[in-house]
């Protein structure tokens, strides 16, 4: 019913239907596509990973089997979204939709916008100030920001004593790690004891949510990675 099974994913727009599935590593990123009806398929593999070779594929497969493709686009307010009862965010920049750090290309439809992407659906109307609609087959809600004093209550030192590892924020930078590599992120509040956070992985950006509650604060990011933090001491021995 999602379209997503074990290893492959379907894409369907108008009596369209293909089958196809991707994935990258450091260094690499690939997709393949196959048309069962018609008997014909791709594979397209890239030397980076910050290709879109799914689009790209997309692109490819129409070209040979005579299909036109919709043109990418869409009506919504760009800008930063926060949900309302959560730690995930949402950011519409140029055609794309960028939800807890996984960005799809954002087709027009009806009176919104989604994506062509059975590993990721997405379907979303503006609301006034508001975005609804579904990512992966779940309902969401999100809104413009609140900034308030959530930056302020995330200052120090944060552990996870079972991964050995250490966070430190000062101010709007957080230091992941410790030695002169440690990688750094810039911090942007999203209201109610949630933050942003941007840092440089080699030549791409990797972003990520951080939620505090308490002495605890979790790290998210999509595909249900999850890591909780806890404030304080610990002993390394």
């Amino acid at each position: 019913m999602t379209g997503y099974g074990l290893g492959g994913a379907h894409s369907r727009f108008g009596d369209v239907h293909w089958v196809g599935h991707g994935g990258s590593h450091a260094g690499y990123k690939s997709y393949f596509l196959l048309d069962p009806q018609r008997g014909i398929g791709l594979a397209l593999v890239a030397n980076r990973e910050d290709v879109s070779t799914y689009d790209s594929a997309l692109r490819i497969m129409a070209a040979l089997t005579g299909q036109a493709l919709p043109q990418p686009g869409h009506a919504l307010m760009p800008g930063l979204y926060v949900a309302e009862n959560s730690s995930e965010w949402l950011e519409i920049s140029g055609n794309n939709a960028c939800w807890l750090g996984a960005t799809e290309t954002l087709y027009p439809s009806g009176d919104g916008a989604i994506s062509l992407s059975s590993h990721l659906p997405m379907q979303l109307r503006q609301k006034g100030v508001v975005i609804e609609g579904e990512i992966g087959h779940a309902a969401k809600r999100f809104v413009l920001p609140h900034r308030d004093d959530s930056l302020a209550q995330a200052q120090g030192r944060w552990f996870c004593p079972e991964w050995r590892s250490e966070w430190l924020i000062e101010g709007d930078r957080l230091v992941m790690g410790i030695g002169p590599s440690a990688p750094v992120a810039s911090l942007e509040c999203l209201g109610q004891v949630r933050l942003l956070a941007t840092a440089q992985d080699g030549p791409w950006e990797k972003r990520f949510a951080l939620h505090i509650e308490g002495n605890n604060m979790t790290f998210l990011l999509n595909r249900s990675r999850v890591v909780t933090a806890r404030r304080g001491e610990v002993n390394w021995a």
